[in-house]
């Protein structure tokens, strides 16, 4: 049988065909050509773009909010992936963190988009956890990404009573596992050694999220200040066995514990601070420590500096930032520095600044803290940063770690920035004596500002707007959803919270064409105008193309003649060449004679889809055996 349109395929015979009751059919060969959808970057349609309003304002950006996908051709499932994981790293590029120049309600750019991107997050994949953790390997029907707001929460910090998980609520704290050597001050948010000598940079006195939840990958901050030390110099220690660090890791701690070094392989990002006088060292991605020099820790200890705010702030910060190539575009990067105020003056050190991976941002960068001096020699405060929204959706009905929920946010006085009603939050406190107006003169000025108030005030209206290009967004399924602007890119615009979701200060995406981009693996055939003893288990909604890995599968009679688990070869146009020497018969359910003059047959995809040939020639071989 011929077929010159999308693999359907009917033979009107002239002469009757007999078929004797009890028959049955088989497939014997097929070859066909099964297109695609592929997409193409070019310079032409890689930019993307968001754009954030606060109570309808669209005052012009103060910077660029595009940023650019990579340059390649897109085809298969390899290959979807690679342009997920770039489409995700590339909507993070486009937010930025607001600054101390730039702030303040009485600036012109108040309303802009970047204080409706400060500590947030694109993510791209299903809404719940159970589809999340195959993605990998099992792309969803439909494509969903979302953007959502972080709170900025303390390691070490005071807990609040009540709330979604009681007396154990974490609104200002991230539970994180610790050295039992370590001890947190809870109203203070302080961290110390209370036990145990000086180590070298092994860093065995340590601690890092229980869960392994990422920082957020859009914008973040991740800091620690220099709260107070002792220099055991005149003990005979060295610089290595002083001080203490933080990090960024892509790996999990898992099986890390007490006594236990911090693996090697998980220290790739980190800024460590030895004593008073001396460069900080740090690590910037390819795993060997660098130094600061000429650059040197200038204020640490409260005896010779007894305020506090003027002592060192390390830091990890992410954002996007002005590529230096172009007057457009800017990258999503990952920084580290120091802020530090040597004769009084405020000042930023900038010590590496590197563009963040696809892969890094997909996997998500894992906060951990160390100390090496002995104990009472170093004490570490003002330590913060927003978790990644998307680790926070769903708890466990009992959580081991407890851990926030998006709900818990309204709740008992939560406010942005991590801080429940009147206990303290060291990142407001650098940073703000009011929820918009920096503290001129301070190391604040350096940090990312943000909108406290887009938790607790119910009068802020919040916008998004993304833009791409017309291609982008069909070959991800939303060609449906979006509304054509120029030179065809088209945008998509929703308000940041919806009344309708079960979660608050976040938007959601979800196109309303089936993603099917992939290469298929497996196709079926199926004959239409008589009925065959096969049976289908691999979906229950045939009205929703893709099968749902989560719902249960329920089998019913469906005409199946054969799969053919044969891969289509891009290297060949995607032609799909399928032979079998051993055909698999399938009765017929026909218990009298049938007197018939024309076939009706299909060949699918394995999501009972459509195999779009077009004009393309296909052929089908099928094998009649009579019945007994």
């Amino acid at each position: 049988m011929a077929s010159k349109n999308n693999c359907n395929f009917e033979a009107n015979l002239d002469n009757d065909m007999i078929i004797k009751p009890n028959s049955s059919m088989a497939v014997l060969n097929a070859t066909f050509k099964s297109p695609i959808n592929q997409l193409t970057i070019t310079e032409e349609i890689s930019a993307v773009s968001f754009i954030g309003t606060v109570n309808g304002a669209n005052t012009p950006p103060i910077d660029s909010t595009i940023c650019k996908l990579k340059v390649a051709n897109y085809s298969g499932r390899t290959a979807v992936m690679d342009f997920i994981k770039n489409l995700q790293n590339t909507l993070n590029g486009t937010l930025n963190c607001q600054f101390s120049t730039n702030a303040g309600e009485g600036n012109p750019n108040y309303n802009n988009k970047i204080t409706n991107a400060t500590f947030g997050e694109f993510h791209i994949g299903p809404l719940d956890q159970e589809a999340q953790e195959p993605f990998d390997t099992i792309l969803p029907e439909k494509l969903t990404f979302q953007y959502a707001y972080s709170p900025l929460l303390t390691p070490f910090g005071p807990t609040a009573p009540g709330g979604l998980h009681g007396g154990n609520g974490t609104k200002n704290s991230a539970r994180w596992y610790k050295s039992p050597t370590i001890a947190a001050d809870i109203p203070t948010n302080r961290a110390k050694l209370t036990a145990g000598t000086a180590r070298t940079a092994r860093a065995i006195h340590h601690a890092y999220p229980n869960d392994n939840g990422p920082i957020c990958m859009g914008t973040s901050i991740y800091m620690a200040r220099v709260r107070d030390y002792a220099d055991n110099t005149a003990a005979g220690g060295s610089p290595l066995d002083n001080g203490f660090g933080i990090g960024l890791s892509l790996l999990d701690f898992t099986g890390t514990g007490p006594g236990d070094d911090l693996p090697t392989a998980n220290r790739v990002n980190e800024i460590i601070f030895l004593r008073e006088g001396l460069p900080y060292t740090y690590r910037n991605g390819v795993g060997f420590a660098q130094s600061s020099a000429p650059l040197v820790a200038a204020r640490a200890s409260l005896t010779t500096y007894p305020s506090v705010a003027e002592h060192d702030v390390i830091w990890f910060r992410i954002r996007g930032d002005q590529d230096p190539t172009s007057t457009t575009y800017q990258k999503h990067i990952l920084e580290a520095g120091v802020w530090q105020e040597p004769g009084g003056v405020p000042t930023e050190t900038v010590f590496f600044k590197r563009e963040i991976t696809d892969e890094e941002n997909y996997l998500g960068f894992k906060p951990y803290m160390f100390i090496n001096g002995a104990a009472g020699e170093v004490e570490v405060d003002a330590m913060c940063y927003p978790i990644s929204p998307y680790h926070l959706y769903f708890a466990d009905p009992e959580p081991i770690i407890p851990q926030i929920d998006w709900n818990d946010r309204f709740a008992d006085g939560f406010v942005g920035g991590g801080q429940p009603d009147n206990q303290p939050n060291d990142y407001r406190i650098l940073t703000a004596t009011t929820p918009q107006d920096l503290r001129s003169g301070s190391l604040g000025q350096f940090a990312p500002q943000v909108l406290f108030d887009r938790w607790s005030d119910p009068g802020l209206t919040f916008t998004a707007v993304v833009q791409m290009h017309s291609d982008v967004w069909d070959y991800i399924g939303f060609s449906e959803n979006v509304s054509p602007i120029d030179s065809g890119f088209a945008q998509i615009t929703e308000k940041i919270g919806n009344e309708n979701l079960n979660f608050v200060n976040q938007l959601v995406y979800t196109g309303l064409d089936s993603f099917n981009l992939d290469a298929d693996d497996n196709f079926m055939v199926l004959i239409d105008n008589l009925p065959v003893d096969s049976y289908d288990a691999s979906k229950n909604n045939y009205d929703n193309l893709g099968a749902d890995p989560l719902v249960a599968r329920s089998g019913r009679r469906k005409n199946i003649l054969m799969t053919i688990p044969v891969s289509e070869d891009t290297t060949k146009g995607n032609l799909v060449q399928f032979s079998t020497n051993t055909p698999i018969f399938i009765d017929f359910l026909n218990t009298q004679e049938l007197n018939i003059r024309n076939l009706k047959l299909r060949i699918l995809r394995k999501n009972f889809g459509i195999v779009e040939t077009g004009a393309n020639n296909s052929i089908l071989t099928v094998l009649i055996k009579d019945g007994e």
